[in-house]
């Protein structure tokens, strides 16, 4: 473990931040006292190694706790306090903070929807200095433009986010990890007026930015029909509001919607694609891994606060430069390492699905993979299974990781996952690749990057109806009707004793 010390650090910076989101009342002068005495046993035992190493990871844990506490920690002024269930009609001042979304519900007017960073609330005719979040739902129509980072004051209704009757999605926890705690639906954009303010030179690079993604996104829905522009608008730029309920629902059910979330696939495909570029123009190879980083985080920024492309930028970002300063590469190690990163700049990742799917599945194609592997050779050292069936192992250790969160979160277990995955990662390697060259074949020859959207036209079809059949398939997904945290945290237990006595089981075979 001394060789890599960030997976355990990590995962105790972890359990800190659990603990303080179950013990959210929990008093801090208890933690600061703790905290004081874990540093003076850490001190008098430096040099016994055991004790002031259970020192030092309590210290971590609590830090990870007061992480937590500090990030979650509302102002009095805080939104949070003054909204309630029933709706309420108020003027809000405030910056959006993210690119405006559209979302065509009816035939006439798309939804709007954007997050607006709260400066004042006007109530009773008097405005007040509130501050946080919210999320502003409207109809749009006419000729008025929003961006990011425009100043607006509108008039709405405002009310605590809530979840459908009957809803298995708990919409107002969902938010909350966000940290988004009021709704406000305007009626439309006659209620909204610009407020003139100056832009630091970052909010303007975010605008050339988001500029650049709503272009590329308008090449993609002029060229290709509905549903495979959607499809393809997800893998590339993560804009899902273009997807129908009835597609999200077959990749839901044939556990397939991993690939419509940009995670580390869709990122090692672009790094690839980057170098390959760079390979061809004869860039020295440490200098192409500096600009292949620079693309990386442009990508993710132009991608949005997405927890499953952070973590796989992260990751290739100590990667690349771990190859630029010939050190050698550790996988458990920079697993560890991002984890500690993210959870640090964003604690509230924990109440996420996407950011927890994203690091199970890596943690299964890390531990999981290899024992299964393992557990498939043949004594005299023959490879049993064909390359398809070393396939079929990797999907089989990442659907059995991921399983209980799936179930969790979608009451949903899908078995065709083994069989849908051989169909679903070629497919999206192949539409990634097709896409980004049409998009960008297209903005610089129109007539010849239309040839490449026929392209992605024709392999999202197949994709789309193969999905279809092996959805329609017997027994291809249960619906269950609860899934507790306990089943969760039960599950896992039982997964990592089963996969200890596996391996003991290997090693130990002659």
């Amino acid at each position: 473990m001394e060789k890599r010390p960030f997976l355990l650090i990590s995962l105790v910076f972890l359990s800190g931040i659990m603990l303080a989101s179950f013990l959210k009342k929990a008093a801090i002068n208890t933690i600061i006292i703790t905290a004081i005495i874990s540093i003076i046993f850490f001190i008098v035992y430096f040099r016994n190694r055991v004790v002031s190493h259970i020192f030092l990871y309590l210290l971590i844990s609590l830090a990870g706790f007061m992480r937590f506490r500090e990030f979650n920690e509302l102002p009095k002024n805080h939104i949070a306090f003054i909204v309630s269930k029933e709706p309420k009609s108020v003027a809000l001042k405030g910056k959006i903070i993210n690119n405006p979304v559209f979302t065509r519900r009816f035939d006439y007017y798309p939804e709007l929807t954007f997050v607006l960073d709260l400066n004042a609330v006007k109530c009773y005719d008097k405005w007040a200095d509130i501050k946080g979040l919210v999320l502003i739902k409207m109809y749009f129509y006419g000729d008025k433009t929003f961006k990011y980072k425009d100043n607006l004051m509108l008039e709405g209704e405002i009310s605590k986010p809530k979840s459908e009757k009957g809803a298995k999605f708990n919409y107002e926890m969902y938010l909350a990890g966000k940290r988004i705690y009021a709704v406000s639906r305007v009626r439309n954009s006659d209620y909204i007026e610009k407020i003139e303010n100056g832009s630091s030179v970052f909010d303007r690079i975010m605008e050339s930015i988001y500029s650049i993604k709503n272009k590329l996104t308008s090449a993609i829905l002029i060229n290709l029909p509905p549903p495979h522009s959607g499809v393809l608008a997800a893998m590339l730029f993560g804009e899902r509001q273009f997807l129908s309920s009835q597609i999200k629902d077959v990749f839901i059910k044939t556990g397939t919607l991993h690939i419509l979330a940009i995670s580390g696939l869709h990122i090692t495909m672009l790094i690839f694609i980057i170098l390959g570029l760079f390979k061809l123009i004869r860039l020295p190879q440490k200098v192409s891994y500096f600009f292949t980083i620079f693309i990386l985080i442009i990508y993710a920024l132009m991608v949005g606060p997405m927890a499953s492309v952070w973590r796989a930028v992260v990751m290739a970002v100590f990667f690349l430069f771990g190859y630029i300063l010939d050190k050698r590469i550790d996988i458990e190690n920079i697993y560890g390492l991002t984890l500690f990163a993210l959870l640090a700049k964003e604690p509230n990742y924990i109440y996420d699905a996407g950011f927890i799917l994203s690091f199970v599945c890596i943690a299964a194609m890390i531990w999981v993979y290899p024992i299964l592997k393992k557990l498939f050779i043949a004594g005299d050292g023959n490879i049993i299974l064909s390359f398809l069936s070393d396939y079929i192992l990797m999907s089989l250790s990442v659907w059995v990781s991921i399983l209980p969160i799936v179930a969790y979160y979608f009451k949903m277990v899908t078995p065709v996952i083994l069989i849908a995955n051989i169909i679903a990662i070629p497919s999206c390697f192949i539409l990634v690749s097709l896409g980004i060259a049409s998009v960008f074949i297209y903005i610089l020859l129109p007539n010849f990057g239309i040839i490449f959207f026929e392209s992605v036209y024709f392999v999202d079809t197949i994709l789309l109806y193969s999905l279809k059949l092996l959805s329609n398939m017997p027994l291809a997904f249960f619906r269950l009707r609860s899934f507790t945290m306990g089943f969760v945290f039960f599950y896992y237990a039982v997964l990592f004793l089963v996969l200890i006595g596996v391996r003991k089981k290997i090693v130990t075979f002659p």
